[in-house]
């Protein structure tokens, strides 16, 4: 488990923490709450671990979402706050038992399903219609 966690090449480890100090800076230079700083790192490492297609990421993506709907709520931003605590948290929560616990009682092989060509054709001719 602990290296689906570190599995990561060395120019994304570079750009993770690239990313984590230029948001950092910025935190910094905009006088933003050390939350908000914290907050933004949890998403950034979402992303990441998300692009590579490891399961941590919603571990992440559950910590953003809880720590930015908070953050929401205090800077009196209801309907963030109300998106991110009351359906995405919840979401991601329920997504982690299903890749971490479910797992472990059953053995399921998780597929990622590509779109054909044809399909992606469709999609951009049928997107500016909806």
């Amino acid at each position: 488990m602990r290296k689906e966690f570190l599995n990561l090449k060395i120019y994304e480890w570079i750009y993770l923490i690239f990313w984590m100090i230029f948001i950092s800076i910025l935190s910094f230079i905009n006088n933003s709450s050390i939350y908000a700083l914290i907050s933004c790192l949890f998403g950034i490492v979402a992303v990441i671990f998300n692009m590579k297609g490891n399961r941590f990421a919603f571990i992440f993506y559950s910590l953003y979402a809880l720590s930015y709907g908070v953050i929401a709520f205090i800077n009196h931003n209801y309907g963030e706050g109300i998106l991110n605590l009351f359906y995405n948290f919840p979401l991601y929560i329920f997504t982690i038992y299903k890749l971490f616990i479910s797992k472990k009682e059953r053995e399921i092989n998780d597929k990622i399903n590509t779109l054909s060509k044809k399909g992606l054709i469709i999609i951009i001719i049928i997107i500016p219609f909806v």
